[in-house]
């Protein structure tokens, strides 16, 4: 018969004595440290008396393992928190066949994770914990305590009036969440993108959706690249502003000629030969700029439209002197007008510039992948909201006699959408976690923008299908939502843009443009 041997990982004095006497203690060193989920191995004795080093680490009632789990009898070698007073023990719950030779190749494999293994660069990351996490809890409960009270008429009326929420905005940036994302030295709450988009989340599916949501995130994601390379007179001047929610910012990026295409800029920031620089051009979807003191603006200081290098990021006054601001109709989020902005010899003091000149593309990456992951945390609770109008409906609307959540036609795309509402978000945790422990996190969120974008209308459109005719009327608020998911998959880049970028960066497929 095939005996098991049995893991424990054993995290020393706080966990307790060894139980069994251990046939090896190697010490678990720096470069054990090193080991990812890849290290995972599974020892199991064959009939024969041989190891089966893939095969399941076997895990009885009377048998635990400590230390970073990833399911019960899976064993990650790799935690950023062990040290080398960490020790790896063996341990057999039956009896172990007695082979020197079996328990040679058992030491030798638990051995040979200390040894030193070459990795690609950029291939490994610590273990995201997946444990509900209070903070994140409080977080989540405090939110949805300041929005409850502002319900869906108060959005359908500022929407309907175009009004941006400032009653809304003043109780948020009470609560200190307007700043979440700013460091604590400047009076933020020094908390990360996930926390942020936590924050956004909650605020969309409160049925604030995007004109909620949006009213808040131009602060907590436009600012990081000057928190990341701004100059300390930068910092010290606007971040404290911001933290309390006393300073509005907009983001200036999209032309109209340029579109999508950000090399293609031709904003222009010359020289005014006192240090200082004039900018003109225009800029298009500048949400928020009605609002706004500050932009943060992605001009060219050098070279020729098509390239990225010579595009200098600045936060720049929007002095109506300077700055012509005109509101875009259009379809959805009228709470927060999108606007055309025209520059025309805006002046602009040197200390100004956000970073390094001509590098101001690389420096607003620090900004576009936490929009994506912030972006995906409201699309994901506009598809929420959506979903629990939907399944109320359906629980209490009858048609031929019976509720209509029985038929499978109705019930069946809910169920569906509800999955992909949570693939998304569980997406958009871990491109979270990736930008806030320093991980390239490029791939995820754009996967996660992308996710969430559909899943978020697929809801919305169910939603709208579930209550039929009344879908379509504005007291149900799902045309509301409906109207607002749309916008995900538009902005603030296409899904199709989304998926050149993986096609190309991550997948190495040809260019096609």
């Amino acid at each position: 018969m095939a005996r098991r041997a049995f893991f424990r990982v054993d995290l020393g004095p706080e966990t307790g004595p060894v139980q069994s006497m251990p046939r090896f203690v190697p010490k678990w060193g720096t470069a054990a440290k090193e080991r990812s989920c890849s290290d995972l191995r599974r020892i199991e004795s064959a009939p024969d008396g041989q190891t089966n080093h893939d095969a399941v680490a076997a895990k009885d009632s009377q048998d635990q393992l400590f230390g970073y789990i990833t399911k019960p009898g899976l064993i990650c070698g790799y935690a950023s928190e062990m040290t080398a007073s960490y020790m790896l023990t063996i341990k057999s719950a039956a009896a172990v066949t007695p082979s020197c030779a079996h328990r040679s190749r058992q030491e030798e494999w638990v051995l040979s994770l200390a040894e030193p293994r070459r990795r690609r660069p950029g291939s490994y990351h610590p273990l995201m914990d997946f444990s509900p996490n209070p903070d994140h809890e409080l977080i989540i409960e405090a939110v949805d305590a300041v929005c409850a009270q502002f319900d869906d008429t108060y959005w359908s009326e500022r929407d309907e009036k175009h009004e941006f929420p400032w009653a809304f905005y003043d109780a948020m940036a009470a609560g200190g969440w307007v700043g979440i994302a700013i460091p604590e030295q400047y009076g933020g709450g020094g908390q990360g993108i996930t926390e942020g988009a936590l924050v956004l989340n909650r605020v969309a599916a409160s049925g604030a959706a995007m004109n909620g949501s949006t009213a808040l995130h131009l602060t907590m994601f436009g600012l990081n690249p000057v928190v990341k390379f701004g100059n300390d007179q930068l910092k010290e001047t606007f971040l404290p502003r911001a933290a309390a929610g006393d300073l509005h910012v907009a983001f200036g990026v999209t032309e109209p000629d340029a579109g999508t295409d950000t090399s293609r800029i031709i904003t222009r920031a010359t020289q005014d030969g006192m240090g200082g620089w004039i900018i003109n051009g225009r800029k298009l979807w500048t949400s928020k700029a009605l609002e706004s003191e500050v932009c943060l603006l992605l001009a060219r200081t050098d070279g020729e439209p098509g390239e990225f290098n010579g595009l200098t990021l600045f936060l720049v006054d929007l002095d109506p002197e300077y700055c012509d601001i005109a509101a875009i109709p259009k379809v959805g989020r009228n709470a927060v007008a999108s606007c055309e902005v025209a520059y025309d010899d805006l002046p602009v003091e040197a200390w100004r510039m956000v970073g390094e000149r001509g590098r101001g593309f690389h420096h607003i990456l620090h900004g576009l992948n936490p929009e994506r992951i912030l972006l995906s945390g409201m699309a994901c609770g506009i598809g929420e909201v959506a979903l629990r109008r939907a399944t109320a409906y359906a629980n209490e609307r009858k048609v031929f006699d019976r509720l209509i959540g029985a038929n499978q036609a109705i019930s069946h795309p809910l169920a569906k959408a509800h999955m992909e509402l949570n693939a998304a978000k569980t997406i958009m945790m871990r491109a979270a976690w990736l930008y806030d422990n320093g991980h390239d996190c490029a791939e995820l969120a754009n996967t996660a923008k992308y996710l969430a974008a559909e899943a978020s209308f697929f809801a919305a459109d169910q939603a709208m299908q579930t209550h039929g005719g009344l879908g379509y009327a504005t007291e149900y608020h799902v045309e509301r939502y409906w109207r607002e998911a749309r916008l995900q998959r538009l902005a603030p880049v296409s899904q199709e843009m989304t998926l050149n970028f993986i096609a190309q960066n991550i997948m190495g497929m040809p260019r096609s443009y």
